[in-house]
């Protein structure tokens, strides 16, 4: 079982867009919504007590108040979802972004890539136990199958490890998030220059809403048909001196995050240009 951050489901693009060039926030994985909410309850509890027992990692001086007022209220969403309330005093403790519940027989050798390393985030907590492999436990498929593979009966102990995480992309977004806040401002956080042009790119490449952005022409499904029947219409039609509209080929439909390419080249043209003008000024 795991729950938390991530940004690997395709099919949650198209809501969590924080800009016209493809970038995406991550968002919570769907993973625990069929989990009743007592045993989600006690899943945040039993997190709170671990970092309670563990104790935080302190916060270094000067950290940036805009990536931390984000990432908290990332964590919050996060909180909530697992149905807790936000004056629950336990919340001061839910200092994570992600969690999994795995027994030890599943795990191999690997390198934790979607862990946050930053200096005040480096750290995986791990609470381990065993449980007895009851008929109940025993007719889950995953159980089945480790039992099958390692050679385990019922009544014997199956160990179970509560894994706690820093996302990696959690930290990368509130990051990216602080730069954005901070152009155009005097807070002391990120010390940007305040340049106007910049201010007004940025804020324009971050409105998602803006007809300038045709990412959102592919985030509706009634967009993909409206488009479908008008190309087949114009194939359909022959004008009046016989020619035949230029437009013969078939449609097909793709997930968004092959359209990066497209995507990557907009902040580019608007660099060359801006670079361009910076020339053409200096000359005057």
């Amino acid at each position: 079982m795991s729950g938390g951050y991530s940004k690997s489901d395709a099919q949650e693009y198209r809501n969590n867009r924080v800009n016209i060039v493809g970038s995406y926030k991550p968002f919570l994985l769907k993973s625990i919504e069929s989990i009743c909410p007592d045993i989600k309850k006690r899943i945040a509890i039993l997190i709170c007590k671990t970092v309670e027992l563990f104790g935080v990692p302190p916060e270094l001086p000067g950290e940036d108040s805009h990536c931390m007022s984000e990432r908290e209220s990332m964590r919050l969403k996060f909180w909530t979802s697992l149905g807790m309330d936000t004056n629950d005093p336990n919340y001061k403790f839910f200092q994570i972004e992600g969690f999994s519940i795995i027994s030890e027989f599943m795990i191999n050798f690997h390198c934790d890539t979607n862990n946050d390393c930053s200096p005040t985030s480096d750290c995986t907590y791990s609470l381990k136990t065993s449980v007895l492999i009851s008929e109940k436990l025993a007719e889950i498929s995953t159980v089945k199958v480790m039992m099958k593979r390692f050679g385990l009966e019922k009544g014997q102990q199956l160990p179970v490890s509560l894994m706690l995480y820093r996302r990696k992309c959690v930290y990368d977004h509130c990051r990216k998030y602080s730069k954005r806040m901070s152009y155009g401002t005097n807070t002391p956080d990120v010390p940007h220059p305040s340049n106007l042009v910049t201010k007004a790119v940025l804020e324009a490449l971050h409105d998602i809403g803006a007809t300038t952005n045709y990412s959102r022409l592919w985030d509706d499904d009634d967009r993909w048909e409206d488009l479908i029947t008008a190309v087949k219409t114009a194939i359909a039609l022959v004008t009046d001196d016989g020619v035949v509209p230029q437009c013969r080929a078939r449609c097909h439909t793709t997930v968004p995050s092959y359209d990066k390419m497209v995507r990557l080249l907009i902040p580019q043209c608007i660099s060359q240009n801006c670079k361009c003008q910076a020339r053409y000024k200096s000359h005057i």
